[in-house]
């Protein structure tokens, strides 16, 4: 699966979040929301009955607007929508921060990507990403065996304190690039493909064809990652624990890598 997310520095409006998202292509636009913040395995339908008989009416619908505002007075951290094809968009609106998130199953929905990423633009995002769940993991799940444990962390995830990595699809914003000191030159270099999105404030950046193709591209990515200033880089992480020996040296360690 590829899941494409999105960070901004503010609580998200989610109205107007909702209202963007449905310029999404029809496959993945969202339609519905998730009363248990799961998706089901089909759109749901209640039975009601009139003069013509018993009808069977979708509900949870997007566009049931009283229904849908008291699923948010319910859900005031964030909401689960999804599609028509059961594409799920995942908005955290946050307290001083949010996110977006979408989950692409369907190997052809995956042309929908930069769909995605420019929807939203208007909202401002930091920092933006897409890739498969395993090159989300090489770049941030540690895993080292000391005696007989085996020990998994999460590394460089806080882009309070860097750019968290490059991925398939990076997004960077000038406020994430100036913050952390990066050159946005040095990676532009790199990546196959640069689109200037919104007021040219957001830049999206694809560094190699196909999302299933990212271990070809690893240690050319691992590489730019540890050479370019303001990114955080597993490498350095992997250096500094080779030497430890028990399990209280690895998580002093590893709390340098949020």
């Amino acid at each position: 699966m590829i899941s494409a997310n999105l960070y901004f520095e503010y609580a998200l409006d989610l109205e107007n979040v909702v209202t963007s998202l449905q310029a999404l292509p029809s496959p993945v636009k969202p339609v519905y929301f998730s009363e248990n913040d799961e998706r089901p395995e089909a759109p749901v339908f209640v039975r009601r009955a009139s003069r013509k008989g018993i009808t069977f009416v979708k509900i949870n619908l997007l566009a049931d607007e009283p229904s849908f505002n008291e699923y948010q007075k319910d859900h005031p951290s964030g909401v689960v929508l999804y599609s028509e094809n059961n594409t799920i968009i995942d908005v955290s609106i946050g307290d001083g921060c949010g996110a977006v998130a979408i989950y692409l199953e369907n190997q052809q929905d995956r042309r929908y990507v930069t769909d995605f990423f420019t929807c939203l633009n208007m909202h401002k995002p930091l920092f933006g990403y897409a890739c498969e769940e395993s090159e989300y993991d090489h770049r941030h799940r540690h895993c080292m065996t000391l005696g007989k444990h085996r020990i998994e962390s999460w590394i460089g995830r806080s882009l309070q304190k860097y750019v968290t990595g490059v991925y398939w699809y990076t997004l960077l914003s000038t406020d994430v690039v100036e913050k952390h000191g990066v050159v946005l030159s040095d990676l532009s270099a790199e990546a196959i493909a640069v689109l200037t999105l919104g007021d040219g404030s957001l830049h999206l950046l694809r560094f190699y064809n196909e999302a299933a193709d990212w271990r070809q591209h690893a240690e050319r990515l691992d590489a730019l990652c540890e050479k370019t200033e303001g990114i955080f880089s597993r490498r350095s992480v992997e250096t500094a624990v080779s030497d430890v020996t028990n399990f209280i040296e690895y998580c002093d360690v590893i709390d340098a890598w949020p």
